[in-house]
């Protein structure tokens, strides 16, 4: 069995901003990790997440370089369910969040990488997966509001992506074109930002873990 994941994607719209962003009721199972990826605008706001259930929220990596933060949080719950999660911000702000469930997965862990890219410059990751079938992702936030704030390099391609309009936030969710991934050889997470925009970013892993064996009972007469 691979890893497999399901994305629910929520955002406050183009015309206003809040402190707080809702999602639907999203069901998940046991022992089984939970990713919640939020982007905001409002400078210097500090990002939350939590939910109607009370799962514990384990903050991954957070970037606010640009004062306007990107950020990942996970949870590993006991038992099967579903819940709400609402991510909240201390500042009025245009938010963009992503909630991916998943199947036969690991620990999320971050790929150590975190910044801001200069306009018009290509970066490059290169990461060693944990295991064969992990998924990778990048996500890029960018306060000028650029639609296509970044290019995806080879091998890539863009999951996601919300603009705010106005000029007040996009951010693009991007990773391996075959997510997850196929073997524990090195990936390269590339790509290129587009002319006149800065971009805030933070990356992470989730491991393919394989499911329990199914046991085998032996009789003897």
């Amino acid at each position: 069995m691979a890893l497999s994941f399901t994305a629910y994607d929520y955002n406050t719209g183009t015309v206003s901003s809040a402190t707080s962003l809702p999602s639907a009721s999203i069901p998940y199972s046991a022992g089984q990790p939970i990713t919640v990826s939020v982007s905001a605008n409002g400078s210097g706001a500090t990002i939350s997440v939590a939910d109607t259930k009370g799962l514990t929220w384990n903050q991954l990596v957070t970037n606010s370089s640009n004062g306007e933060p990107v950020t990942v949080w996970y949870a590993i719950p006991v038992s099967s369910g579903s819940t709400v999660v609402t991510a909240s911000a201390t500042v009025a702000s245009w938010m963009s969040m992503r909630v991916t469930t998943y199947q036969n997965a690991g620990t999320p862990r971050s790929l150590g990488a975190s910044g801001t890219l200069a306009a018009s410059t290509p970066f490059s990751l290169v990461v060693t997966p944990t295991s064969s079938g992990s998924a990778l992702w990048l996500i890029a936030n960018d306060f000028n509001a650029v639609t296509g704030a970044v290019t995806t390099g080879s091998g890539m391609s863009s999951y996601n992506e919300y603009n705010s309009g106005g000029g007040h936030v996009d951010t693009i969710i991007l990773g391996p074109t075959t997510n997850p991934l196929t073997s524990a050889a090195n990936f390269t997470l590339a790509g290129t930002t587009a002319a006149g925009t800065a971009v805030d970013y933070v990356a992470f892993e989730v491991p393919f873990v394989a499911p329990p064996g199914i046991p085998v009972y032996y009789f003897t007469a």
